[in-house]
This record gives structure tokens, C-alpha cells and sequence, in this order.
């Protein structure tokens, strides 16, 4: 068993976990190949010895920038973390874990692996509290002003009213 580290230092806003991936057998037609999934998942402080496949030590790291991203995920029916995976090396290495969907997607969008895991209920506390420390990041939309209006209606959110 082999254990990869990185070397940013925990904070409040960042846990390192550990993190083995392990391939499952996939057929199309009659042709196999493995599919890489993540199999395990721990805090670094009890990253397990005994499982057979190498694990890798990454850092979740929270971004106050990223607060709605981690609202909608953690709102959804499962959240999940997401796992951006070398694929250039066998196995696969996993790189880098966030929380933030946005930024599975952009790693998606590049033609990235990345691999999901159900986030554990741990993980779902610990970014629940960072979001009532730092508070939550609200998406303000602008109403468009058109062509020969001189004054926009503003709604209020919490009343529903807009101005008059």
C-alpha cells in the first residue's frame, strides 16, 4: 500500500482526507475495461492500512466564494464530493476533492475524470458550519432596465413587494 501527501497545512476551512479509488469491470459488447470508482473514503487521521488499493491523502478546502455552490449541493437529495482523477497513470491518481459542484463541472467541461462519492454526513456538518460562520453568499440578480423606462422596480425578498 502506498500513501500520497500534499503539504498545505490544515485549517478551520480545509480536511485532509484520504481518499482509494479501486476499478470495476465495465463490458461493451464483448470488449472489458475497467472503470475507476471511488471505493473508500477517511479522515487523514484514520487512513486505513489494510485496503488494497494506494491511498491518497488530499485536502478539501473551503472557499467563500464557492458558499452557494456548497448551498446547492448540500440541498440537493444526495450530496456528493468530487474527485478530479489523473487518468495518465495506472491506477488512477486521484488530484484534487472539492464540494463545490461549479467546479466539478469546469473540471468536466475540460475533459477531466472526476469521480463522485457520497458526501458523509461528517463532511456535511463541517460545511454547514462553515457557512453559518461566514454566512451564505446570495446570487443578486439586476432587473434589465429596457429602452424608454426611467426607473426600475426593485422587489424586496423578504416582503415580496416592489417599489413604487
Amino acid at each position: 500500500m502506498s500513501i500520497h501527501t500534499s503539504t498545505i497545512l490544515t485549517t478551520q476551512n480545509c480536511k485532509r482526507l484520504g481518499v482509494a479509488l479501486e476499478p470495476i469491470k465495465i463490458s461493451v459488447g464483448q470488449w472489458q475495461c475497467d472503470e475507476w470508482q471511488v471505493s473508500t473514503l477517511w479522515p487523514e487521521a484514520a487512513v486505513c492500512s489494510d485496503t488494497q488499493h494506494p491511498v491518497t491523502v488530499l485536502e478539501l478546502i473551503l472557499y467563500r466564494d464557492e458558499r452557494m455552490a456548497y448551498r446547492f449541493n448540500l440541498d440537493s437529495v444526495c450530496p456528493h464530493l468530487f474527485v478530479l482523477c489523473d487518468e495518465g497513470v495506472e491506477p488512477w491518481l486521484p488530484v484534487q476533492i472539492t464540494a463545490c459542484q461549479d467546479l466539478a463541472a469546469s473540471w468536466l467541461d475540460g475533459e477531466q475524470k472526476v469521480l463522485e462519492y457520497p458526501m458523509p454526513e461528517a463532511i456535511q456538518c463541517w460545511i454547514e458550519a462553515f457557512l453559518s460562520l461566514h454566512g451564505e453568499l446570495l446570487e443578486v440578480k439586476r432587473k434589465k432596465q429596457y429602452a424608454g423606462c426611467d426607473e426600475l422596480s426593485v422587489q424586496d425578498e423578504t416582503t415580496g413587494q416592489g417599489d413604487q
